[in-house]
């Protein structure tokens, strides 16, 4: 059964157990997650450094102009998420899935990208440029 959690205007949807700490009133501090889906969620600027999201269900999440640093997201459902304009700066993204994705952008510097799963309908920040071949793949 769902659950839903009201927290600084954020509507989180839970299915399990999640552990939220708030340092200040426009922080939200995510450190466990399991078994939760954010999807459709919007979290546009929201402050998630260091959160824990790990095998995350966040397909069509909006992360617009929120703080990711240093969060993990790895191996998460990221499809068709808005990121516009996010920092992701060290953020773990390894084994993502950011097929439809819209990055553009989103600070990716020092973010772990191995194993991504990306394809043509995924936007990347200017300059950012995935490896060549075929529009659907994986960078690694």
């Amino acid at each position: 059964m769902t659950s839903e959690g009201m927290l600084n205007n954020y509507l989180l949807p839970c299915t399990s157990m999640m552990e939220i700490r708030h340092r200040r009133t426009d922080e939200i501090v995510l450190h466990r997650v399991e078994s939760t889906t954010l999807e459709g969620t919007d979290l546009s600027g929201a402050n998630l450094r260091n959160a824990n999201l790990r095998r995350l269900r966040c397909a069509g999440a909006v992360f617009r102009n929120a703080n990711l640093h240093d969060a993990d997201l790895s191996e998460a459902d990221l499809r068709k998420a808005d990121f516009r304009h996010a920092t992701l700066w060290g953020a773990n993204l390894t084994g993502a899935d950011l097929r439809g994705a819209d990055l553009t952008g989103a600070i990716l510097l020092g973010a772990r990208l191995a194993q991504v799963k990306y394809d043509g309908d995924t936007r990347w920040p200017d300059g950012f440029h995935p490896p060549a071949g075929a529009p659907e793949g994986t960078v690694d």
